[in-house]
């Protein structure tokens, strides 16, 4: 199988990179990052890219795919308010999914989401989280992680 992998210079994303890269199923393992990955690894393919609201530069990276890993994120203390999180949690995840489904309509796209999602909390990154999920669902063939703690490794 071939994977893409977003944020893999995080530690959720890092921690998926290691998987993908020694489990015998994935043959590829192709990672969509802003920054050079210290990993090198003859399965690892990387393409270097800075709009994440547009993927159009990188569309190959999503052809041909089985499996999409969706690990890029911020923590809602880290962004300026609702917008900027926003922006990243669903705008960004929405975009990687279209793309997605047009190059490789049977993939399954792997949300990292987080415990305690749901639509009508009463915390913001609660309700986007949840935002993001029901519209990923809707769009294409989604799984969403909801971990609680989040312990990796950086890869970069």
């Amino acid at each position: 199988m071939k994977v893409v992998i977003l944020g893999a210079t995080g530690t959720a994303g890092g921690s998926v990179l290691k998987a993908c890269l020694s489990h015998t199923a994935v043959r590829e393992a192709r990672a969509i990052t802003r920054r050079p990955l210290s990993v090198a690894n003859d399965k690892l393919r990387v393409f270097m890219h800075g709009d994440f609201l547009d993927y159009t530069a990188v569309s190959g990276a999503f052809t041909d795919i089985g499996a999409c890993f969706y690990c890029l994120g911020i923590s809602s203390t880290q962004v300026s308010g609702e917008q900027e999180y926003r922006r990243i949690t669903y705008d960004f995840a929405l975009a990687a999914a279209q793309m997605l489904k047009n190059q490789s309509p049977n993939a399954v796209f792997h949300f990292i989401s987080g415990q305690g999602t749901q639509i009508d909390s009463r915390f913001m990154w609660a309700r986007v989280k949840a935002e993001t999920e029901r519209d990923l669902m809707s769009l294409t063939n989604t799984v969403c992680w909801r971990p609680a703690i989040i312990d990796g490794e950086l890869s970069s």
